[in-house]
């Protein structure tokens, strides 16, 4: 059976990294599943909260002295182990199904050209959390922080790539998959060398699936793989949040690296 990496980044959620963990580990044989929590939090008592369960559950832990930020700190828990697929995992996810894990692990064995694979995620009011994405334009940044303009805009879905609807209740090939939850062919990101750390927090998911794609691979969202999670995006908001969330200005300064950096090329 092949060996999973699963790496979680922490900032102040240590109960809910515990409930992901505790979780995570009926998913797959303990001695094919290394877990390494890097923490972000900068704090004592969260960090305490972690140093006590990760002491008895035997998982890596990482505290960094300062925030280095989502991408890095992935990179940082890849760099302990050379499983043959890498799982990300937001500390919000939890595993109620058995066999979900397997289930990803599953599809990158039968599809030596799938590079990326993630789950269904259920928010905890039943609904489908969106964690699908089409390729992404400008119009579409704003769109999703201007109600005003959404609204102008929803005769537009279904016309325009930027704007389309999933099904979710199928298998398939996607343009590129939320890092919330995803499994990773650990021969593909030595390829690319992982996240790419220019982005802070954001949208190394997205520059992830792009070259999986511009390489030839695939990209793929399984159905019958299935996760919960809160609900809680740290880039909800509008433009009136910009002044108030952190986050939500992190994601605009990713964006805003994303597309300059991308603005000449096509999607693969």
């Amino acid at each position: 059976m092949p060996v999973v990496h699963a790496v979680l980044v922490d900032f102040f959620n240590a109960p809910k990294v515990i409930q992901n963990v505790n979780t995570l580990t009926k998913q797959y044989p303990a001695d094919k599943l290394m877990i390494s929590v890097i923490d972000n939090s900068v704090c004592r008592k969260n960090a305490e909260l972690l140093k006590s369960f990760c002491e008895r559950k035997k998982i890596v832990l990482t505290i960094n002295e300062t925030n280095r930020g989502y991408t890095a700190a992935c990179n940082q828990g890849v760099r302990q182990s050379n499983a043959d697929y890498i799982l990300f995992l937001n500390p919000d996810i939890y595993w109620p199904q058995s066999q979900s894990l397997e289930k990803l692990v599953e599809v990158m064995q039968l599809l030596p050209n799938v590079a990326i694979c993630g789950p269904k995620q259920i928010n905890p009011d039943g609904r489908i959390a969106g964690t699908i994405r089409s390729r992404p334009g400008v119009l579409e940044l704003i769109r999703r922080r201007v109600h005003w303009l959404n609204l102008m805009l929803v005769a537009a879905k279904g016309r325009s790539p930027q704007f389309y609807a999933p099904d979710y209740s199928k298998n398939q090939a996607v343009d590129w998959l939320q890092s919330s939850c995803f499994l990773v062919r650990n021969s593909f990101w030595q390829k690319v060398g992982g996240f790419d750390e220019r982005y802070f927090l954001f949208m190394a998911d997205l520059d992830l699936c792009r070259k999986a794609w511009k390489l030839g691979y695939e990209v793929r969202y399984v159905a019958d793989s299935l996760v919960h999670a809160d609900g809680i995006r740290a880039s909800a908001g509008g433009i009136s949040a910009i002044f108030t969330k952190p986050a939500l200005r992190s994601h605009i300064r990713d964006a805003i690296k994303y597309f300059f950096h991308y603005r000449s090329q096509p999607w693969p």
